[in-house]
């Protein structure tokens, strides 16, 4: 991230109030008494925030796509409130609904695809006994009608 903000870790010491050490020990994951508040600073000096989201140990897969479905329409709807009154931006908000429709839509679809093709291992299979000569002249007769 601090790449991508063109920064050097020194330089984003100097915007976080941080040493060029504490930097790299962040970025290294060495930092074992990392506060939540130097990470709101780091993110802060490259222009991101935080977002933290909590889950029951107990919960699922499904549970957490779920989850994050009831978060995507909590923010669309926001949207639509930020845009309300103001005809130019709800018809971006309309626009921008419908690319995100299509886009969820066909990832879901993709997923649901993927699903239903995927080949369902069956146990070990053993075939019966092979006589080893029988299979040899039936290749060689493949063999020459081709």
């Amino acid at each position: 991230m601090r790449c991508k903000a063109g920064l050097t870790q020194k330089e984003l010491a100097e915007k976080a109030g941080f040493t060029q050490g504490k930097i790299s020990k962040i970025e290294n994951a060495f930092d074992n008494e990392l506060t939540l508040n130097d990470l709101t600073k780091y993110c802060s000096a490259i222009n991101m925030q935080i977002e933290i989201g909590f889950s029951g140990m107990d919960a699922t897969l499904a549970d957490r796509v779920k989850s994050h479905y009831y978060a995507i329409i909590k923010l669309l709807e926001e949207m639509n409130c930020l845009a309300e009154g103001d005809k130019t931006i709800e018809a971006g908000v309309a626009k921008f609904h419908e690319e995100a429709f299509a886009n969820i839509t066909t990832g879901l679809l993709d997923c649901l695809l993927k699903a239903k093709t995927r080949e369902k291992k069956s146990p070990l299979h053993v075939s019966s006994p092979v006589d080893i000569k029988t299979l040899l002249e039936r290749r060689e007769k493949e063999l020459t009608f081709k």
